[in-house]
């Protein structure tokens, strides 16, 4: 079986797959979590959904792990969906060992595996402030010439949470989306066991990457932009950092141009449609082009 599911954050719908699910634990709780967990082996057994159970205790286990799951990615065309249960904190992720794995740290071993499974990995999160690692999508998507999605969509708390909590949760979200692979609804269920204000936090590649796009055009069109001052200011300060990077100064000719350029809302489409091709990872896998919904 293979878990097909989508997550509808804006009015875009793209799709991601499952056929694996990775239960990798670093809690002290460790048989009980083991005994809940065999109850969704079986369900997924049921379902021919393979799934795994992963014992967690120091950085080098995780790191090994993540090796593992990436080469099986690789070798098997594995579509993996990764659940880690471990106590967290603000700063990311601690394992039994005391060790501390940062929200970076992480999306950077994430990054590794969607990129092989196609920008297909969806990750939960049953640690306290697990949602946090939602930030990396927005931090990947703005860092350097080509950002990678560390991966399709997360799900995790937004705050502290206590192991009942998470149990009862989780344990109906995925009765749910193994049932049914309906993930808007897993989603519901799971934020029942918790206060609105304390809930989960669910995000996709997809629904960070327009919300960016839409701030941007919305920048481009509001009034203080379009003020001559303004946008004359902005000039400058691109042509200044034009020339601390490479020495050269600006013409004037230089400054007309890119107040041209700067002035159209075409060049922001572009260029937002050309970050969503690496985002996306459309430019490693062509066929995510028609996962993915374009800015026009």
């Amino acid at each position: 079986m293979t878990l097909v599911g989508s997550l509808k954050k804006t009015n875009k719908l793209s799709i991601f797959s499952a056929n694996k699910i990775y239960f990798l634990v670093s809690d002290k709780n460790i048989n009980k979590i083991r005994e809940s967990f065999l109850t969704l082996s079986y369900r997924c057994i049921s379902k021919k959904l393979e799934n795994e159970f992963i014992e967690i205790n120091s950085k080098k286990d995780f790191s090994n792990t993540v090796s593992i799951i990436e080469r099986e990615c690789k070798e098997n065309n594995i579509l993996p969906y990764i659940h880690i249960e471990c106590h967290g904190k603000i700063q990311g992720l601690v394992l039994n060992s005391g060790g501390l794995i940062n929200w970076n740290e992480l999306s950077n071993y994430l990054t590794r595996i969607n990129i092989v499974c196609k920008n297909n990995l969806f990750i939960s999160l049953a640690s306290c402030y697990g949602g946090f690692l939602s930030i990396s999508l927005l931090e990947k998507m703005t860092a350097g010439k080509k950002p990678r999605a560390p991966f399709y969509g997360i799900l995790g708390p937004k705050d502290v949470i206590s192991y009942q909590e998470i149990d009862v949760g989780f344990e109906n979200y995925f009765e749910v989306i193994i049932g049914n692979t309906d993930f808007n609804l897993g989603v519901n269920e799971i934020n029942k066991s918790l206060e609105k204000s304390r809930g989960y936090s669910y995000q996709t590649c997809e629904s960070v990457y327009f919300q960016i796009a839409n701030e941007i055009l919305n920048y481009v069109n509001e009034t203080k932009y379009k003020n001559e001052l303004t946008f004359n200011s902005h000039v400058l300060d691109i042509g200044s950092k034009y020339f601390y990077k490479t020495g050269i100064i600006p013409i004037k000719s230089d400054y007309e141009y890119l107040s041209k350029i700067l002035a159209k809302k075409d060049f922001y489409i572009e260029y937002m449609n050309l970050l969503r091709s690496y985002f996306f990872m459309i430019d490693l896998y062509p066929e995510n082009d028609k996962r993915f919904a374009k800015l026009s």
